[in-house]
């Protein structure tokens, strides 16, 4: 099984202070990024990573699209378990996820050129 490269990011409010300078990081479009217990939902770990790219400059993107993924996810087969995960975390998506998922991409793609 292939290791997974993360960074990390120990709670959503840490990486406000990097929002500050104009040192943007090369990371590679397959980097996956992890902040520590800042789901609004539950506490969890969040993982968000690309799935789509738009094109900055010569070899270089942001991220267009992208996925997050709760790390307190139960398998799908665990059934009334994993209802009970999906029907708390889809809540005010509006309102609770989303300005969250915002805030971080936008973050993510100021602070690294994707390469």
């Amino acid at each position: 099984m292939r290791e997974e490269s993360f960074t990390y990011f120990k709670d959503v409010f840490e990486f406000e202070k990097y929002e500050k300078g104009n040192n943007k990081q090369d990371v590679s479009k397959s980097q996956r990024f992890k902040f520590l217990k800042c789901c609004p939902y539950c506490g969890g770990d969040l993982i968000y990573f690309g799935l789509s790219w738009a094109k900055v400059s010569e070899g270089q993107y942001s991220i267009l699209t992208y996925e997050v993924e709760c790390m307190n996810e139960p398998k799908i087969l665990e059934g009334e378990m994993w209802e009970n995960w999906f029907d708390q975390h889809n809540i005010k998506l509006d309102k609770i996820q989303v300005p969250l998922d915002t805030k971080i991409l936008a973050f993510l793609n100021r602070k690294y050129n994707f390469i």
